[in-house]
C-alpha cells in the first residue's frame, strides 16, 4: 500500500471509529476494530501503526479512544446527544464536531479560574456562548527563540499525534 493510500485508509478508519464512539458512547471490541480497519482499507500493519500513534485501550484491549476522542474520562466533556465522550484537549471539539457533523456540546473548565463553560456546535459549527467565553491558543511560531535555540515552538511542523502527546 502506498503512503498516500495508507493515509486515506487511516483517515477513513479514524472517522469510522469516531462515528462508532459518537453513536454508541462505548468502547470498541478488538474484533470490531479489526472489522472497521478492514472496511476502511487499512491492513493489519497500518492498523498497528495507527493504534500505536494515538489510541487509548483498556486492560481488555478494547478501544476507548482515538486521535482526540474517547469514552474515557478526560477533563473536556463532548456530548453527542445522551452520549458523554471526552476529548484530550479543549481544542479537539473544533475539528471533531465538523468532522462528525450534527449537534454537539463541549463542557470544560477555565484552566485558571476553574469555572466551567460550554460551547455548542450546530451542524458541526461552534455557536456563540451565552457567557462570552473565549478559547485561545498560543501561536507557536511567535515563540521563535524563546528557549534560546532560535527554533520555532515545539508544535510547529510536528504531526498532530506528536502535538497531542506534548500536552
Amino acid at each position: 500500500m502506498t503512503q498516500s493510500n495508507e493515509a486515506t485508509a487511516a483517515d477513513r478508519f479514524t472517522l469510522a471509529v469516531w462515528r462508532r464512539l459518537r453513536d454508541t458512547g462505548a468502547p470498541i471490541a478488538e474484533a470490531d476494530v479489526a472489522t472497521i480497519a478492514a472496511d476502511s482499507g487499512l491492513d493489519s500493519d497500518a492498523l498497528a501503526r495507527r493504534l500505536q500513534g494515538g489510541a487509548e485501550l483498556n486492560e481488555d484491549g478494547h478501544l476507548l479512544g482515538l486521535a482526540g476522542l474517547t469514552v474515557a474520562d478526560h477533563p473536556h466533556a463532548l456530548w453527542f446527544g445522551d452520549h458523554r465522550l471526552s476529548t484530550w484537549c479543549a481544542w479537539d471539539p473544533f475539528f471533531l464536531a465538523p468532522a462528525l457533523g450534527g449537534t454537539a456540546r463541549l463542557e470544560t473548565a477555565d484552566p485558571v479560574s476553574g469555572e466551567t463553560f460550554a460551547v455548542d456546535f450546530v451542524e458541526g459549527e461552534p455557536t456563540a456562548t451565552d457567557d462570552g467565553a473565549v478559547l485561545s491558543m498560543v501561536d507557536r511560531t511567535a515563540l521563535r527563540g524563546v528557549d534560546g535555540s532560535g527554533e520555532e515552538g515545539p508544535a510547529v511542523g510536528e504531526s498532530i499525534e506528536d502535538v497531542w502527546s506534548s500536552f
